[in-house]
C-alpha cells in the first residue's frame, strides 16, 4: 500500500460519541440567518443558542443547519460559551443538519461551517463557574486568525479555570486554515488549544499555522488528564516562522499522557520546514502512546521530525515513518524520525519502547553525529526496539548518544556497527523485500512480500504489548510462511494476515490444519485456540464426526470462533440443514466444549449442526457447553440437540456469557434450533432438561422447537424444556414452541430466574408453552422465580399473547404483566408423531402480536412472518415457531430433516 492508503479525507462514521450520559434536555435550532426563538420552526442564531444553553439549567443539543456561520459577526467577534456564569450542564453542538432538521450528513466533509473570516478566533469555550461536558460533531472550523499576542487556539480554545473541568468530545470535525500570526513567538495551537480532557475522533487538521503547534496544543499540570486522538488526519500544518525556530512543533504539542491511534501525519511538501509532528515534553509520570500511525514528509531544524520525546515515557507500536528529515537547513537536528532526549540525568531514565515499526527514507543532519540516527537518536533515556525494520535511511539508521538502547528481532541495514546500541539478539541485515520502494515515496508500498526475511521472524514475547491488529487493521498473529507456527512479523504489517481464517474440516481428514487444507475437527479447534486475535471460521463438510471435541483457548486469545456445518465436500457450496452435519458424542463425554473462561473478549457461533449422544457426568451440559466472558457474544442458530444427557443439569446445552468479578456480560442469541429427547437427571439441583441459558447483557430465545426433554427423574429438577437466567438486562422469549417436556420438581416447560446483579426485564411473546399432557406429575407449564427485590426493585416480567395453561409465581417473585394470553389445546398436528405445526382452526393462528420485540421475520422453516393464516385480511403473527400458511396442509410442507429425525 502507498503511505496514504491508511485514511482519511473524511471517513464514514464508525464510532459513537465519547459519552452517553443522561438524555439531552432542551433542543435549540439554529440556522445561518436565524433570528427566531430557537424552535424548529423559528431557528435562532448560533451565539444566541450558546447564550441560552449557558444558563437554562438543561443539557442542551444545538442543531445547526447546513451553511456558513460567520464568527466575526458574533458579539465578541467569536462564538463563545461559558464566559461568566454557566449552568454546568452538558452541551452538544451538532452540525450538518438539513433545513428541516430531519437528516444529518455524517460522511465526507461536514456541511456546517464555522468561519472566522480571517479576522478572529472561531470558537471559545470556558469553564469559569462550573464544570461541564461539551460535544462537537459534524462541523468545519476554519479561517480563524489571531495576532501573536492575542493568546492561543485559533480555531478552538477550551479553557479550564482552576478547580473546574471541561470534558470535550469532538467527532468528525475539520480544522482548516486557522492561523496565528507567526512572525513572532507566543501563539500556541493554530487548529485548537486545550487544557482540559478531550477525545477527538475522525478529525481533520489541514493547513493550520502557529508559532508552536500548528495543529493542536495541549497543556495541563493534571497528570490524570490523558487525551485521546483516534482515526484523525493531519496534513500541511506549520509551526514557527521562516527565519527562527523553523518547524518547532508542526502538529501536536503535549505535556501529559496522550493516546494517539489509527492516525496519519503528513508534512507540507511545498516547504523546506514544517516542524516535528508530535512533541511531548516533561513530567516524570507521563507516557506518550502511539499505535497504528503513519508519519511522512516532516522537516525540522530541531530534533525528531516525526516525534520528539523530551523527558517522557513513550510506547510506539505498529507505525510507519517515511521521508522525515531532522536538521533540515540547519545544524542542530538529531533523529530523522524519532529523537529521544532527557535533560535530567539525575532522575531515573524514562522508558521508551518502539515495537513493530518500519523506518524508510529518514534523515538527520546533526553536526555532532553527522549521518547518524537517520531514523532514531537516543540521548540519556532507556530505549528498547523490537520487531522493527530500518532501511534506506541515513548510513547509520539508529544511534545512541548516551543512556541505554537495546534492539532485538529487527532488520537494520548495515547492522549495528557504529550505532552504540546493545544487540539484544536475533537481528538481521537483509533486504526486507517490500512490495515496492521505487520512485516517489507517496507510491511506496511497504508491506512485506512472501519472500521477505522479516516474515515470521519477530519475537512473540511482545504480543502482550501489541494491539490485536496491525497497521492495516488485520490480525497481528499469523502464520505467514505457512510452516504451522504462528510467529509475529517484523514491521507494522503482518504478511498474509486477514481478519478471518477459514479452516476446512472433513470427517476423514488427517492432514495438518492450515488455511485451505482439509483437516480433522479437533485439530481445527486446537489451531483456533492458539491463533490469538484472529477470527476463525471452521467449515465442516457434510457427514458424521464422532468424538468429544474441545476448544479451550489460552488467556488473551481474542477474535470470534464460528463452527458452521453443511458444506459440500469441495467447500464450494453450503446447505444449511443441521441433519447433514452430525457431531456424535457416542456417549463417551460431552459432544462439544467451547470454553473461553480464560479469555475476556472472544465471541462464539455454532450453526447448522446436529449435536447428539453426549453423556456428561458431574457437571452441566451433555451436548454443548458454550461459555465466554464479556464482551464476547454467543450465537447458536439452526442446530439440533438430541439424545444428550447430563447428570447435573442442562441435558442438551448450557450456554452463558458473564464475568462474575466484573458483573458484566454480553448478548446470547439462541434461534431456530430443535432441542429434543435430552435428559438432565440422577444428580442434585438439576436445571434445564433441554437447555440452560444464562447471561447478563441480553438474551434472545426465538423460533425454537423444544420438546420431549426431561429434568430430574427421581431427583430435584427444574425446567424440563428450558431454564433461563437473566442476571441483568433484557431477556426475550419470542415465538417458541416448548411442549411435551417433563420436570420432577417445577416447570415442565419453562423456568425463569432473574435479578442477580441488576434489573432484569423478561419479555415473553407469541409462545406455545406446555408440559407433557400425558404425564400427570410433569409439573406446571411455567415457573416465575424472578425476584421482586434482588438486587433492587425494578425487575419485570411481561407475558403477552402466549398459549399456556399454568403459571406458578414463586414467593417473592415479581408480579407479571399479562395480556392476550389464553390456555387450552393449541391444536398441533401431532405431539406423538411428532409434528408441531398448527392445524387448521388452531386458536394460535393469527393470535400472536406483531408488536413482539425482536420477532424474527421468518419462522423456523424460513416461512415469512407474519402471514394472514386465518384469511381475515390482516397478517398477524401466529404463536409458536411455525407460521401457518393459509389454505395449505402443514404436513405436506413438513421438513423431516429438521423436525422429524428419529431418536438414535
Amino acid at each position: 500500500m502507498g503511505i496514504r492508503k491508511k485514511m482519511m479525507a473524511y471517513a464514514a462514521i464508525v464510532l459513537v460519541m465519547g459519552f452517553a450520559g443522561p438524555a439531552w434536555g432542551a433542543n435549540i435550532y439554529v440556522s445561518p440567518t436565524g433570528g427566531g426563538d430557537g424552535s424548529m420552526g423559528s431557528p435562532t442564531d448560533l451565539q444566541s443558542a450558546l447564550d441560552t444553553a449557558q444558563t437554562n439549567s438543561e443539557a442542551d443539543t444545538i442543531y445547526l443547519q447546513e451553511g456558513s456561520y460567520d464568527a466575526s459577526n458574533a458579539g465578541e467577534n467569536t462564538f463563545e460559551y461559558g464566559s461568566g456564569t454557566n449552568d454546568g450542564m452538558k452541551i452538544n453542538l451538532s452540525g450538518s443538519w438539513n433545513s428541516a432538521y430531519t437528516t444529518q450528513k455524517t460522511t465526507d466533509a461536514p456541511s456546517t461551517i464555522l468561519d472566522g473570516g480571517g479576522t478572529s478566533r472561531v470558537l471559545d469555550i470556558h469553564a469559569d463557574t462550573a464544570s461541564f461536558a461539551f460535544a462537537i460533531e459534524y462541523l468545519r472550523i476554519q479561517n480563524g486568525y489571531l495576532a501573536a499576542n492575542n493568546g492561543h487556539g485559533v480555531g478552538l480554545r477550551a479553557v479550564n479555570d482552576s478547580g473546574l473541568a471541561i470534558n470535550l468530545y469532538i467527532l468528525h470535525v475539520g480544522f482548516e486554515d486557522n492561523i496565528a500570526q507567526i512572525a513572532e513567538g507566543g501563539a500556541y495551537g493554530g487548529g485548537m488549544w486545550a487544557n482540559c480532557y478531550f477525545e477527538i475522533r475522525e478529525g481533520r487538521f489541514v493547513n493550520n499555522h502557529a508559532f508552536y503547534a500548528g495543529a493542536m496544543n495541549f497543556s495541563t499540570t493534571d497528570p490524570s488528564v490523558s487525551p485521546i486522538i483516534d482515526n484523525c488526519y493531519f496534513e500541511g500544518n506549520l509551526a514557527g516562522n521562516s527565519t527562527t525556530y523553523r518547524g518547532r512543533i508542526s502538529v501536536l504539542n503535549f505535556s501529559n499522557s496522550p493516546v494517539i491511534t489509527n492516525s496519519v501525519f503528513i508534512g507540507d511538501s511545498t516547504t523546506t520546514w514544517t516542524g516535528s509532528a508530535i512533541h511531548s515534553y516533561g513530567g516524570t509520570t507521563n507516557t506518550l502512546t502511539v499505535d497504528r500511525c503513519i508519519f511522512a514528509n516532516h522537516y525540522t531544524n530541531d530534533w525528531g521530525a516525526a516525534i520528539h520525546i523530551w523527558d517522557y515515557d513513550a510506547t510506539i507500536t505498529n507505525s510507519l515513518f517515511v521521508n522525515n528529515h531532522a536538521g533540515h537547513g540547519a545544524s542542530g537536528g538529531k533523529g530523522g524520525a524519532i529523537a529521544i532526549y532527557d535533560d535530567d540525568p539525575v532522575i531515573p531514565a524514562h522508558q521508551v519502547t518502539v515495537t513493530n515499526c518500519t523506518f524508510v527514507g529518514n534523515r538527520s543532519d546533526s553536526v555532532v553525529a553527522p549521518g547518524l540516527g537517520g531514523a532514531i537518536h537516543n540521548r540519556i533515556q532507556a530505549l528498547t526496539v523490537t520487531n522493527s525494520i530500518f532501511w534506506n535511511n541515513d548510513n547509520v539508521d539508529i544511534y545512541r548518544e548516551s543512556g541505554t538502547a537495546t534492539i532485538s528481532y529487527s532488520d537494520i541495514e548495515g547492522g549495528l556497527a557504529g550505532t552504540n546500541f546493545t544487540d539484544g539478539g536475533n537481528n538481521i541485515n537483509a533486504n526486507p523485500m517490500f512490495v515496492n520502494i521505487a520512485g516517489d515515496p507517496s507510491t511506496w508500498d511497504l508491506q512485506l512480500t512472501g519472500s521477505s526475511p522479516c516474515v515470521d521472524t519477530g519475537d512473540n514475547l511482545v504480543l502482550s504489548q501489541l494491539p490485536a491488529i496491525d497497521l492495516n487493521g488485520n490480525n497481528r498473529y499469523w502464520d505467514g510462511d505457512q510452516d504451522g507456527q504462528y510467529v509475529v512479523d517484523m514491521g507494522p504489517y503482518e504478511f498474509g494476515a486477514v481478519s478471518t481464517i477459514f479452516l476446512q474440516v472433513t470427517p476423514t481428514s488427517d492432514n495438518d490444519c492450515k488455511p485451505d487444507w482439509d483437516c480433522d475437527l479437533q485439530s481445527a479447534l486446537d489451531i483456533s485456540a492458539i491463533a490469538a486475535g484472529i477470527n476463525k471460521e471452521i467449515r465442516l463438510a457434510q457427514g458424521t464426526y464422532t468424538g468429544n471435541f474441545t476448544y479451550t483457548p489460552d488467556s488473551g486469545n481474542n477474535g470470534k470462533l464460528s463452527i458452521l456445518g453443511g458444506w459440500s465436500t469441495n467447500f464450494s457450496t453450503r446447505t444449511l440443514d443441521p441433519s447433514n452435519t452430525i457431531l456424535n458424542g457416542n456417549r463417551t463425554g460431552r459432544v462439544l466444549t467451547l470454553d473461553r473462561t480464560n479469555n475476556t473478549s472472544g465471541s462464539l457461533k455454532v450453526e447448522g449442526l446436529t449435536i447428539k449422544n453426549g453423556l456428561q457426568y458431574g457437571i452441566s451440559g451433555g451436548g454443548l457447553l458454550a461459555y465466554t466472558y464479556s464482551p464476547g457474544e454467543i450465537e447458536i442458530n439452526k442446530n439440533i440437540f438430541e439424545g444428550n444427557e447430563s447428570t447435573f443439569g442442562a441435558g442438551g446445552a448450557i450456554i452463558g456469557t458473564h464475568d462474575n468479578t466484573a458483573q458484566t456480560g454480553a448478548p446470547i442469541t439462541f434461534t431456530n434450533n430443535i432441542v429434543r429427547n435430552n435428559l438432565a437427571a440422577t444428580g442434585s439441583d438439576n436445571g434445564g432438561g433441554g437447555i440452560f441459558l444464562y447471561g447478563s447483557s441480553s438474551l434472545l430465545v426465538a423460533n425454537n422447537l423444544i420438546y420431549n426433554n426431561e429434568v430430574g427423574g427421581t431427583f430435584v429438577g427444574y425446567g424440563g424444556g428450558a431454564y433461563l437466567v437473566g442476571l441483568t438486562g433484557p431477556v426475550y422469549v419470542i415465538n417458541n414452541t416448548i411442549v411435551s417436556n417433563r420436570a420432577s420438581t417445577a416447570a415442565g416447560g419453562l423456568y425463569l430466574q432473574g435479578g442477580g446483579w441488576g434489573n432484569t426485564y423478561f419479555h415473553l411473546y407469541n409462545n406455545i408453552i406446555g408440559s407433557d399432557p400425558a404425564c400427570v406429575e410433569c409439573r406446571e407449564d411455567m415457573v416465575n422465580n424472578i425476584s421482586a427485590s434482588v438486587p433492587a426493585a425494578g425487575n419485570s416480567l411481561t407475558i403477552s399473547h402466549n398459549n399456556y395453561n399454568e403459571l406458578v409465581n414463586s414467593p417473592g417473585a415479581v408480579v407479571p404483566v399479562e395480556t392476550g394470553n389464553f390456555g387450552g389445546d393449541p391444536m398441533l398436528v401431532s405431539e406423538s408423531v411428532p409434528d408441531f405445526h398448527l392445524r387448521k382452526g388452531s386458536p394460535c393462528i393469527d393470535t400472536g402480536t406483531n408488536a413482539a420485540p425482536n420477532m424474527p421475520a421468518t419462522d423456523i422453516e424460513g416461512t415469512l412472518r407474519p402471514l394472514d393464516g386465518n384469511k381475515d385480511g390482516v397478517a398477524t403473527a401466529d404463536m409458536g415457531c411455525y407460521e401457518m400458511v393459509a389454505g395449505s396442509f402443514p404436513w405436506t410442507m413438513f421438513l423431516p430433516a429438521i423436525t422429524n429425525q428419529a431418536h438414535p
